[in-house]
C-alpha cells in the first residue's frame, strides 16, 4: 500500500517538474511541506546549487499564528532575499502537493514580496 503511494507522489511529482524543466532560465522554488512545518528553497539548475531558503522553523516566536500565516510569511522572508540578490524572477515548483493552502500561502508571500512566478 506504501508503495503504491510513493509511485503515486513520484508521478505527480515528475508530471509538474517536466512542465517547468522547459524553462531552464529562471530560478526554480521548491516546497516541502511536512505536518508541522513548510520548507521552500531556490534552486539554480543550470548550476545545480541551492541559492537561498527559508523555512518556519527559524519565524517561530512566542505569539500563536496558524500554519498557513506562517507559510506566507516563509514567502516573503525568501521573495526579500531574491530581491536581495536582484532576482525578480522564478517558477514555481510545488511538487507532488496540491496548490492549495500552505502551499498556495507560501506562493503568495512570494508574489506580495515583488517575485514574479
Amino acid at each position: 500500500m506504501k508503495n503504491k503511494l510513493i509511485l503515486k507522489r513520484n508521478k505527480k511529482k515528475l508530471k509538474v517538474r517536466s512542465k517547468i524543466a522547459k524553462n531552464t532560465k529562471l530560478l526554480r522554488i521548491s516546497v516541502f511541506r511536512s505536518d508541522k512545518r513548510i520548507y521552500a528553497q531556490v534552486i539554480d539548475d543550470r548550476a545545480g546549487v541551492t541559492i537561498a531558503n527559508s523555512s518556519d522553523y527559524v519565524l517561530q516566536g512566542n505569539k500563536k499564528v496558524t500554519k498557513t500565516e506562517k507559510a506566507k510569511s516563509v514567502g516573503i522572508e525568501l521573495g526579500k532575499k531574491l530581491i536581495d540578490l536582484k532576482r525578480l524572477e522564478a517558477v514555481f515548483d510545488r511538487g507532488h502537493y496540491k496548490y492549495e493552502g500552505r502551499v498556495k500561502a507560501l506562493c503568495e508571500g512570494l508574489r506580495e514580496a515583488g517575485i514574479k512566478i
